[in-house]
């Protein structure tokens, strides 16, 4: 069986089990400002848009740390199926990849700098578990799905570099496992924190270019956004 076929066979199983889990009545809760209808049991269902930024890296790069900013927006729905317990899943427009600056020398040109950039703009569709602790503050976890829109890679040392993207391509498709957690700001809007990390290559070894890493490379980051539920 095909590593992604696997993939595929895991969400659809944390989707039956979520769906096959006994129902427990939902009671209304009150929260401590007395407001009523997020995450009290007073309704199971939520819509709603979220934006806000990645900050992002590549593992096995030969560039370290948390430098690419991107954009992670797009709309989100939940179930609230238990008093404890929601699902939800997100549609979203994701940027992640790498940045870095290296200090090289050289003995024709003395010291210079190594510059990269590595852009990779996924549709993204993440399949969460949550846990409401009160209906100010819930945890999850679950698993996302990437598929590639475009990648955009470019490296300079004492000259440009031209990287062939037919040369050295980035995987169609990469699932991450995630790690949430929410805060309810006022009313429908939330402050979410996750952490993401791949479990399938970005790139595979052998497309890795000379001298930008060594190993299959892997996604890893932080998500800092908003959520408003209606």
């Amino acid at each position: 069986m095909r590593p992604i076929q696997k993939y595929y066979l895991m969400l659809l199983g944390i989707a039956s089990l979520i769906l096959c889990c006994p129902a427990v009545p939902l009671r209304a809760q009150s929260s401590e400002s007395g407001e009523r209808g997020y995450f009290d049991g007073s309704k199971p269902f939520y819509a709603g848009l979220v934006a806000g930024l990645n900050v992002s890296t590549v593992q096995r790069d030969n560039f370290s740390g948390y430098h690419q900013p991107g954009l992670n927006a797009g709309a989100t729905v939940y179930w609230h199926f238990a008093a404890p317990l929601a699902f939800s899943i997100d549609l979203l427009f994701s940027q992640k990849g790498a940045k870095g600056v290296n200090t090289a020398n050289s003995p024709y040109a003395g010291t210079y700098y190594e510059k990269y950039t590595m852009r990779l703009n996924y549709l993204e569709v993440p399949l969460l578990l949550h846990y409401i602790v009160s209906p100010k503050w819930q945890f999850g976890a679950g698993a996302s799905y990437n598929a590639l829109i475009s990648a955009k890679e470019t490296y300079e040392t004492i000259y440009p570099v031209y990287i062939d993207p037919d040369r050295f391509p980035f995987q169609k498709y990469e699932i991450d496992l995630v790690a949430s957690g929410s805060m309810k700001l006022y009313k429908g809007l939330m402050l979410q924190v996750r952490y993401q990390y791949s479990v399938t290559p970005v790139r595979k070894a052998w497309d890795v270019p000379q001298g930008l890493g060594i190993g299959n490379q892997l996604n890893n980051m932080f998500v800092f956004r908003l959520a408003y539920l209606f």
